[in-house]
């Protein structure tokens, strides 16, 4: 299996990705946006989701993930 040159994302990935979904972009945008595949943002969002009940304004979501 080859070892495909993957870069993790940035801080500055995830504040450009909660806040563009915030302002009701679709992940395909935001994946040309950053030039990353639609899965990787979408993954993003699923993954990094508040627990329920838990309110947090997405720009504080990409600090949480990044912990």
């Amino acid at each position: 299996m080859k070892n495909k040159n993957r870069r993790l994302l940035t801080y500055q990935d995830r504040q450009i990705i909660y806040s563009m979904h915030e302002q009701s972009f679709g992940v395909r945008e935001i994946g040309r946006y950053l030039n990353r595949c639609a899965s990787v943002v979408s993954r993003e969002l699923k993954r990094n989701r508040p627990p329920p009940r838990v309110h947090v304004r997405m720009i504080e979501r990409a600090e949480w993930a990044d912990n």
